[in-house]
């Protein structure tokens, strides 16, 4: 956008910079940031977002404004829009197939916008199940993106891809790409620079220990071995 940095961003206290939403900013070095007027999207906007898809929800305001949070897992611009996966908890009358009631649920769906200061709305032309909940990165006409699961009872981290950036995106046969120790708040990320591939994680130890720990690939990603 006009030469600039984007970063999006989401915090659960405070009055806009966080009143539960997400906001935009800018920057020109990385070092000086000027925040857009007003929250770019607001659980009012997910609620909105959840309706465009058809699921049922009946969240009184009361509860969205003291309960309700958004977050922006990542964003990409690409051909000409701004796609946000956008990480949501709102509280409502759900319940499992055991009849037990959740009270507390993480929902994703990803917005789209012209401009990165909004308006998003929902886009309904995602494919797939699985949702690139890591920021996928392009690389010689694919789309790859990384997560946090189980395989044999053992956690780790695996590796998707598509062709398209909004899938369908189908998870490598060969995973785990790595193992690690704790699933739970890994949140990994995926990048690629001057020829090397790293995933970047979390290691929780505690809720207070987190150190960020890294896995790296020297070739290409589908090369299992070689992480």
């Amino acid at each position: 956008l006009e030469q600039r940095w984007v970063v999006h961003f989401g915090n659960s206290h405070g009055n806009y910079r966080g009143q539960r939403a997400i906001g935009t900013a800018y920057s020109t070095d990385l070092v000086n940031w000027t925040y857009a007027p007003g929250p770019t999207v607001t659980i009012d906007d997910y609620v909105a977002a959840v309706e465009a898809r058809g699921d049922r929800l009946e969240v009184s305001d009361k509860l969205v404004a003291a309960e309700g949070r958004v977050y922006p897992d990542w964003t990409i611009y690409h051909e000409g829009k701004y796609y946000m996966m956008l990480m949501a908890s709102l509280y409502d009358d759900y319940e499992d197939d055991h009849g037990d009631q959740l009270d507390d649920m993480w929902n994703h769906l990803v917005l789209v916008a012209d401009h990165p200061a909004g308006p998003f709305e929902y886009y309904n032309g995602f494919q797939g199940d699985f949702k690139p909940l890591t920021r996928p990165v392009h690389y010689k006409g694919t789309w790859y993106t990384v997560f946090a699961d189980h395989w044999d009872g053992q956690p780790g981290l695996g590796l998707a891809h598509a062709k398209d950036l909004m899938g369908p995106y189908e998870k490598n046969p060969s995973n785990p790409v790595a193992n690690i120790e704790n699933v739970a708040r890994a949140k990994p990320d995926l990048i690629r620079y001057n020829g090397t591939w790293a995933i970047l994680y979390c290691h929780q130890q505690n809720m207070s220990n987190m150190p960020m720990r890294v896995v790296i690939a020297h070739v290409d990603p589908h090369a299992i071995p070689d992480w």
